[in-house]
């Protein structure tokens, strides 16, 4: 029984043994390596984003006052016209047929008007001398009045014909570039109630505007006068700057999705934004220039405990001639296992805008700087501080390198090394390759 338990107990010894050989040989395998990015000077902006459309600043619908048929078009697409030019011409025969109308009628009730105009005059002195009753008086009264009114109402007719002919010669009112044609030769045009879009005309597309949808968690940071950048589908890798000029107050519900209308001024001088583009807008809530950038990254970083316990206590080495000292930049340990200073920790009185960063210093050490944070596009933030300078190497992550490959271990001894030939045509051992040198990628 003894010599079963003796036995049993050896057995374990060694593969207790030999599970601590095979875990703590390879220990010190890898070497672990720091990131960095250097803490640069440059701007840095907070952006509110949003989609729009690109339209003129004024646009002119031509339509026309008269029925025809369509005779001439002397514009299309994209042409540059001039205020006062001809632009069409609406079939006259109509206009000038009725105008001749308007006219014989006016002379009808002219000699009409004169006939009775006589009469009157006459039976005014006899009914005077009392040689006519009343009778006869009123009723020659009344037949003179009525064919004044008519004749009234056929010189109307004869201008409001003569102004019709005028209107089937159809100009441009503004200068501008045409953008839109409805019409082709011997198309019939119908004026009533609504007058017929014949074309759209753009006063002037130097100047365009867009106008932007923005959703109301934002409206409350964009105000009149504020820098916008944009880019259209077209020019992806140019950008282009306005202004907002007006901040309409009639929100737009679309899916239970409130938005407000935003209109941008922008110049478009070399004429390559054109009506009805896309831009997708940048408002400019805040800027800095020449300021301190480090990637946002860096503020995530988060050493290890034992990086951590290195750096406490060269700091606490080097704060030994002050007994009294206390590093305020150093980041304490708070509950929960936090650290104040750190993002993410339980410091009640760490405002949002601070934070910390971590240095690599020349010796290949870390260094916590405590720093105020300042503006963020999301890629680079600004930052603050006493002791961190341009050019300086800020800790973004770690990379692990392998210095060999882990082979395993057996109970019985080393064994001999296995060749692993690679598939290419060289037929090289790989198992043996040097290992990176250390240092940040």
């Amino acid at each position: 029984m003894n010599a079963k338990l003796i036995w049993g107990t050896g057995i374990t010894v060694v593969i207790a043994a030999a599970a601590l050989y095979y875990l703590t040989s390879d220990k010190s395998n890898g070497k672990v390596t720091y990131k960095t990015s250097e803490i640069t000077i440059g701007s840095i902006q907070n952006t509110i984003s949003s989609t729009g459309t690109l339209n003129p600043v004024s646009t002119i619908e031509i339509g026309t006052q008269v029925s025809g048929t369509i005779e001439k078009v002397y514009i299309d697409y994209n042409d540059i016209v001039k205020k006062g030019q001809v632009i069409a011409e609406i079939d006259r025969q109509p206009l000038l047929s009725k105008l001749a109308q308007s006219k014989a009628s006016h002379l009808r009730n002219e000699a009409l008007y004169e006939q009775a105009k006589a009469t009157y005059d006459r039976n005014t002195i006899l009914h005077n001398k009392e040689l006519i009753s009343d009778e006869e008086f009123l009723s020659s009264k009344s037949s003179y009045l009525a064919q004044k009114a008519s004749l009234e109402v056929s010189k109307a007719d004869v201008a409001n014909a003569q102004l019709n002919l005028t209107y089937a010669t159809i100009k441009s009112p503004v200068n501008g570039t045409v953008i839109k044609k409805n019409i082709e030769v011997g198309q019939t045009v119908a004026a009533s109630l609504s007058s017929p879009t014949l074309f759209i005309i753009a006063e002037d597309l130097s100047n365009m505007q867009i106008i932007a949808d923005v959703d109301e968690s934002d409206i409350g940071r964009i105000r009149n006068d504020q820098d916008v950048t944009f880019s259209v589908p077209a020019y992806p890798d140019k950008m282009f700057s306005g202004k907002v000029s007006q901040i309409r107050l009639q929100p737009e519900t679309v899916s239970n999705v409130v938005t407000y209308n935003v209109v941008i001024k922008t110049s478009n001088n070399d004429g390559i934004l054109l009506p009805g583009m896309t831009a997708n807008i940048d408002f400019v809530a805040e800027k800095a220039d020449s300021v301190l950038m480090i990637p946002a990254t860096a503020l995530r970083f988060k050493p290890s405990d034992n990086e951590m316990a290195k750096a406490r206590a060269k700091r606490e080495n080097e704060m030994k001639a002050d007994k009294n000292g206390v590093d305020s930049n150093f980041p304490r340990r708070q509950g929960g296992g936090q650290f104040a200073g750190v993002p993410g920790g339980n410091n009640k009185n760490n405002s949002e805008n601070r934070g910390t960063i971590w240095i690599l210093t020349d010796s290949n050490e870390l260094s916590p700087e405590f720093v105020r944070l300042g503006i963020s596009d999301g890629t680079n933030t600004e930052v603050k501080g006493r002791q961190i300078a341009n050019g300086m190497k800020v800790v973004t992550g770690t990379v692990n390198i392998k210095k060999e490959t882990k082979q395993s271990k057996s109970l019985f001894g080393p064994q001999r090394p296995t060749n692993n030939r690679s598939s290419s045509q060289s037929g090289r051992n790989t198992t043996n390759m040097p290992s990176p040198p250390p240092g940040r990628f």
